[in-house]
């Protein structure tokens, strides 16, 4: 049995009492210690345990079945497959999903020589960091991000659009 011990009470470690912190979302959930160290290669310091959402979108990303790798490989003509071998490339080494679509972003718009629009939500998840940290990490190299704004005359329009196509719709 293994326990542990706080303020000289033994508390066991069971199946349903050891939690972990999700390395993409932040999200505390609950592991089951047991199915983890079955695989033989854990050890409790530097193993990761993903939250099932995101071990679902990191399964989606890694197969190249979700929308947005569709969409880049659409962007830049590329085939999807070639968008997911740069997504799973940036997966194996551990990093976020948000971070694995910019990098294939930034890849393609490398190789092809196309520009491409990166905003500060982008560039906090490559940096793994708060906008706002984004922010002041680009400040500190020089670079000012630019803001865009829409004009008050395409305001209207503009809601009336996102009313007739609320996110997440087709």
């Amino acid at each position: 049995m293994f326990y542990l011990k706080h303020k000289g009470e033994k508390l066991p470690v069971e199946a349903d009492n050891v939690y972990t912190v999700c390395p993409e979302c932040g999200r505390e959930h609950t592991v089951d210690l047991q199915v983890i160290l079955e695989g033989g290669d854990a050890d409790l310091y530097g193993t990761a345990v993903y939250c099932e959402e995101c071990s679902a979108r990191r399964d989606a990303a890694r197969s190249g079945q979700d929308k947005q790798a569709q969409e880049i490989a659409q962007r830049f003509g590329v085939d999807v497959g070639t968008v997911q071998n740069i997504v799973r490339s940036g997966l194996d080494v551990g990093l976020p999903v948000n971070a694995c679509y910019v990098g294939a972003r930034l890849a393609l718009s490398l190789a092809s020589g196309e520009e491409e629009l990166f905003d500060l939500q982008d560039v906090a998840a490559v940096m793994g960091c708060t906008v706002e940290e984004a922010r002041q990490a680009l400040h500190d190299k020089g670079i000012d991000p630019a803001t865009v704004t829409v004009s008050p005359v395409f305001k209207a329009a503009l809601a009336a659009w996102r009313d007739e196509h609320p996110a997440g719709e087709e």
